[in-house]
């Protein structure tokens, strides 16, 4: 159960996602490319909040901003340069353990935030007072500080209507304030845990 979290954390941060729209997700939003179609196509999609389908599952949960069916690309040049592949990595192994129609990270909204407030404490970073709703503002301000995405790119993917939500993430002050909460001991462990949820989303 804590690597199901750990991967839904991990497609959180990378897809900009709510938590409850991150558990919500099946095996049938999933969409990988085939071999053999073209490849300019996105190689891993994933639909948030879809609508019922022919197989008569009923709508998913609608985003907040009331949406349907909304895409998200991961894998995507950007991610990879911020050398988030396990991103797309914990989404494919979830997707291939999940049995179909059931959600990928089959655990509740309210495990997923026991298990994360016991591992930020396990980890002692209590002090940055983060909460598992803290990875879809994680990715973006990320992204805008590394300059991977521009803003409209940014609002895109996290699915945000207005321009205004997003132009707090111009501002690297925040992000800068949580990083220098940390030790340098603490900094020094981020490769090391990297590698570990790496082999543990081999497939």
């Amino acid at each position: 159960m804590g690597v199901a979290a750990a991967g839904a954390l991990l497609v959180s941060f990378d897809g900009y996602i709510r938590p409850s729209n991150t558990l919500a997700i099946t095996s049938r939003e999933v969409s990988q490319r085939q071999a053999g179609s073209n490849p300019n196509y996105p190689s891993l999609v994933v639909t948030i909040a879809p609508q019922a389908d022919d197989h008569g599952q009923q709508p998913a949960p609608s985003t907040k901003s009331g949406d349907h069916d909304c895409t998200i690309v991961f894998g995507d040049q950007a991610s990879l340069k911020a050398n988030r592949g396990i991103c797309r990595d914990a989404l494919l192994w979830a997707s291939k353990k999940a049995r179909r129609g059931r959600p990928l990270f089959d655990i509740s909204l309210a495990k997923y935030e026991q298990l994360f407030n016991q591992a930020v404490s396990d980890v002692k970073l209590r002090s940055l007072r983060v909460t598992p709703h803290c990875a879809r503002h994680g990715g973006p301000s990320t992204d805008a500080a590394l300059k991977l995405r521009l803003l409209e790119a940014i609002q895109k993917r996290g699915l945000w209507r207005s321009a205004s939500s997003v132009r707090r993430y111009e501002k690297h002050g925040a992000l800068m304030r949580q990083i220098a909460k940390m030790t340098s001991s603490q900094l020094r462990s981020v490769p090391a845990a990297l590698r570990r949820l790496q082999n543990m989303f081999k497939i």
